[in-house]
């Protein structure tokens, strides 16, 4: 709960009351690597924090291939809640464990109690939303160029999820195939 009061406390203080309803209305979960956290199709209504493991957003293109989409890993929030979704239609696209994983859980029973019980609740969480989109959007558009300039970026902007990410996902990630990707990694490794 440490992790999550750090970042909460980023964009917003918090009371030690505020902390207390935060806690009392947590749930935490443990996802083995491989395990969905969303699928689509199959609505929970919860959102989630991630305290250790990565995750990666995952879609079918039109060649059902599967294309990782975007990683999560410690101190980000995951979502699997209908109402964020226009017109209650999710994406075809879903949330799995690359690791194993703990993540602290809320169903919108506890998203109503923060809002009942933290008087700066609808802040808070417009902040953390801000936060969070900052920071897939960055994600997802720093990378640019050629195979492996993609790949030097992807290592000097996350050098620890580069080596916590099964090849296949990373080369999805990066658009790349996972042999070119192989290649890459040789190459570079040649030329240290």
């Amino acid at each position: 709960m440490e992790l999550l009061f750090q970042i909460i406390r980023y964009v917003h203080n918090l009371t030690k009351q505020d902390e207390i309803v935060l806690h009392e209305n947590s749930h935490e979960i443990f996802l083995q690597k491989g395990d969905y956290f969303a699928e689509p199709d199959i609505f929970r209504n919860r959102i989630g924090f991630v305290t250790s493991g990565v995750m990666r957003i995952v879609y079918h293109d039109d060649a059902m291939d599967e294309v990782t989409r975007y990683f999560m890993r410690e101190g980000q929030f995951v979502s699997d809640m209908l109402k964020l979704y226009e017109n209650g239609m999710r994406p075809p696209e879903f949330i799995q464990a690359v690791t194993n994983c703990h993540v602290i859980v809320w169903y919108e029973s506890d998203l109503k109690a923060f809002e009942a019980q933290i008087p700066e609740w609808s802040e808070i969480r417009r902040k953390l939303t801000e936060r969070a989109f900052l920071e897939k959007l960055t994600a997802t558009n720093y990378f640019s160029g050629d195979a492996m300039t993609r790949y030097e970026q992807f290592v000097m902007r996350f050098p620890e999820l580069a080596q916590r990410v099964p090849l296949g996902y990373l080369a999805s990630f990066l658009g790349v195939t996972q042999s070119s990707l192989s290649r890459i990694r040789r190459n570079i490794s040649e030329m240290v």
